[in-house]
């Protein structure tokens, strides 16, 4: 699970499934209330969130992230 960006708190995600991959968005709020130094690359995570639309791209909008 590579972080993509970090930036003023927030966090861009690039993960991804059998079906392919999307950027995930952690802002500021959300990551204080995660325990975003759990996170490393290659590690099953599950998302919720809402899906939104960012320059012609899908992308999550997360709200809570739980590690597998």
């Amino acid at each position: 699970m590579p972080i993509l960006n970090r930036s003023n708190g927030n966090y861009f995600l690039k993960v991804s499934d059998k079906t392919g991959n999307i950027t995930a968005v952690l802002f500021k709020q959300t990551a204080a209330n995660s325990d975003m130094g759990k996170l490393k690359k290659g590690q099953q995570i599950i998302l919720s969130g809402k899906i939104s639309e960012y320059k012609s791209s899908l992308e999550i909008i997360a709200d809570k992230i739980e590690y597998v």
